[in-house]
């Protein structure tokens, strides 16, 4: 006879228990919150980089052009 492994059965483990919260707010929600600030973050610092970069893009093409 063949036992089965506790691996997945139910018991006294991690995946029974309800999801931690930290002042009412979730796991799940707390990562989601610092995955969209660090989101926002990078669109920022592109848009900037974007717009310093505008002058040296006219200069390239003003060259060019001649």
């Amino acid at each position: 006879m063949v036992r089965p492994l506790p691996v997945f059965r139910a018991g006294r483990d991690r995946t029974t228990h309800q999801p931690r919260e930290v002042e009412g707010r979730s796991d799940m929600e707390i990562v989601g919150i610092v995955a969209t600030a660090v989101v926002a973050v990078i669109v920022v610092g592109a848009a900037y980089v974007g717009v310093r970069s505008i002058p040296d893009l006219r200069r390239y093409l003003k060259i060019r052009h001649m």
